[in-house]
């Protein structure tokens, strides 16, 4: 029989189809030698390291015959050691493999290194790193299985690796592939893998093998999985044994390493959503490792989008000096630039200028002169059909306009013509013309603007904003808002011509919504305001009757919000 080996380049030779077949019935023969077992499952696994894919070679009967001796409680540890390797060969070669083969594998393996663990028999380290890497190679194709894991198995696992730990702690290629395995079950299940005591085991490893990079990669990847759950629990038990520690530190000292930057800041991303654990990281310096990250790695997309998250988080509670960070607005807003087509990035990312400016006036002032208005102007125009996008533009917008420079810088961005068109564009998202509303409100305060806001149609955008979505409280309250602000520009005693359209719909809020207080309030500020001119009067007297009688609703229930405004109307008419 020819042989299959490897030359010193690396290249694999084609073998005869019934090479594994004839290698299985040599240990059919000899199964009870020892020597001739050892040698056979040696040669096994070198032929199936060195098989092409997709080759003739026929496997069948292959992972029986390695199992059988894996679960045999006469063969010798050596013996099953070299079973495993051949194992771990096999599960790495074929891919897509049965279910129930892989099962079977997975099992067996298992079963012997729990065996092995150091109580039942003694501990072998070089069984437990061979059959280690077998079940890595097992459990990453289980992955492609959807299955119930059983919360006995992860048992196992978990107290393996304890075992490890204790008996083979200096051994890291041995440990690295225990927590590969743990990687490959959490994908699996998280939520098995945290009930049996995944987070502390794998904390733990970090904890010893803080120097270790491998290790602390590993560890990074499997807390970000097991945080995606979000659970405050879960949250806190990463939190309350050190783990949020171990992901900064190793954010900090792994930055060269893409794999450990990713992971740490998906982890981030999760134990972020509480207020406890963001409090511990921003102490840490979290945040600025994370935007450190985004800076040296403007073009990974899964690290940024993480990192953005995580921001988001962050961004709502954390000292405003380290928002302020001029790093940290520079690299925030370059990267949205570099970044337009990805509409997930961001929605995260004006989510997280909106956050810092609302914090004070100094943060408004400094998204602006990075280039955050004129970035967020783009993404209005590259994402007009988004409702997503815009609700987060309109608000950041919104919370920018405050400042009046701003506002000037708004409108000279075209911003003003981009929120209505938005609105027109968006009619049937109720957040998407609230936020519009209240970004006008703002915007129109600019003498200017006012104008500007006017002659693009704005006011009939909110109408229609109004009718649409009359059942929107909210939108209601904003709608009058940026009526009442738009009604009267101070700075030319001029007052907005109206017609029974705006009139009706500012009645029809006042109707519906009889007991808010906020409706009513901005109601009669805008009536009050649209009646400083005799033409309005004229139009507003055709609905004199149920004015009157809401003006005295309004005044009685909510005087000191609305008496005084209400009297004035009513005084007018």
């Amino acid at each position: 029989t020819s042989a299959l080996a490897f030359t010193e380049q690396g290249q694999m030779l084609k073998m005869p189809p019934d090479t594994i077949q004839l290698l299985l019935d040599t240990l059919d023969v000899y199964r009870n030698d020892t020597d001739i077992t050892q040698q056979c499952c040696m040669v096994l696994r070198n032929v199936v390291l060195a098989s092409f894919p997709g080759s003739s070679v026929n496997f069948d009967g292959l992972e029986n015959k390695l199992t059988e001796i894996i679960d045999s409680k006469t063969d010798d540890i050596e013996v099953k050691k070299e079973a495993c390797g051949a194992l771990c060969a096999f599960s790495g070669k074929q891919t897509g493999q049965d279910f129930s083969v892989v099962m079977k594998m997975f099992k067996s393996v298992l079963d012997a290194m729990y065996l092995y663990r150091g109580e039942d028999e003694e501990y072998h380290s070089d069984f437990q790193s061979e059959a280690s890497g077998a079940l890595a190679s097992i459990t990453l194709n289980l992955r492609d299985h959807s299955f119930d894991l059983d919360a006995y198995d992860v048992d196992l696992m978990i107290a393996v690796m304890y075992m490890v730990m204790e008996n083979d702690l200096d051994r890291v290629e041995l440990l690295e592939k225990v927590l590969e395995i743990v990687l490959h079950l959490s994908v699996i299940n998280q939520q098995v893998v945290i009930q049996s005591g995944g987070i502390v085991v794998v904390i733990d490893a970090m904890v010893e093998h803080e120097q270790v990079e491998t290790i602390q990669e590993c560890g990074c990847a499997i807390l970000a999985v097991l945080a995606s759950t979000e659970n405050l629990q879960v949250n806190l038990c990463i939190a309350e044994t050190d783990g949020i520690d171990m992901i900064v530190s190793a954010l900090a000292v792994y930055d060269d390493n893409e794999r450990v930057k990713v992971n740490s800041c998906k982890a981030l991303s999760h134990l972020s959503v509480d207020r406890e654990s963001r409090l511990l990281i921003a102490s840490q310096g979290g945040l600025l490792l994370i935007v450190d990250a985004m800076k040296k790695n403007k073009n990974n997309i899964p690290l940024l989008e993480s990192a953005f998250t995580a921001l988001l988080n962050l961004s709502s509670d954390t000292q405003e000096q380290v928002l302020a960070d001029p790093n940290v607005l520079q690299t925030l807003i370059d990267i949205l630039k570099i970044h337009p087509e990805s509409q997930n990035m961001q929605v995260k990312g004006l989510g997280v200028l909106q956050n810092i400016s609302m914090r004070n006036s100094n943060a408004k002032r400094s998204i602006a002169e990075y280039g955050g208005i004129d970035v967020i102007t783009g993404l209005i125009r590259e994402y007009m059909g988004s409702a997503e996008v815009l609700i987060r533009a309109f608000t950041a917008l919104w919370s920018l306009g405050v400042l009046d420079e701003n506002q000037v810088l708004v409108a000279e961005k075209g911003g003003i013509d981009l929120v209505v068109n938005g609105m027109l564009a968006n009619i049937s998202y109720a957040k998407v013309q609230k936020q519009a509303c209240g970004c006008l409100a703002t915007l129109s305060t600019n003498s200017h603007n006012k104008d500007l806001i006017r002659d693009v149609g704005a006011v009939d955008a909110i109408v229609y904003a109004m009718w649409a979505h009359f059942d929107s409280e909210a939108l209601q309250v904003e709608a009058c808002k940026a009526l009442s602000t738009l009604a009267v520009n101070v700075d030319t005693s001029e007052v907005m011509l109206i017609s029974d359209s705006e009139i009706s719909v500012i009645l029809s809020a006042m109707r519906r919504y009889p007991d808010s207080s906020r409706v009513q309030e901005h109601a009669c500020v805008a009536l009050r305001n649209l009646m400083l001119s005799a033409d309005n009067v004229a139009v507003i007297r055709n609905n004199s009757e149920e004015l009157r009688n809401l003006m005295n609703k309004a005044a009685r229930n909510f005087p000191l919000r609305c008496a005084d405004r209400a009297n004035q109307v009513l005084a007018s008419l």
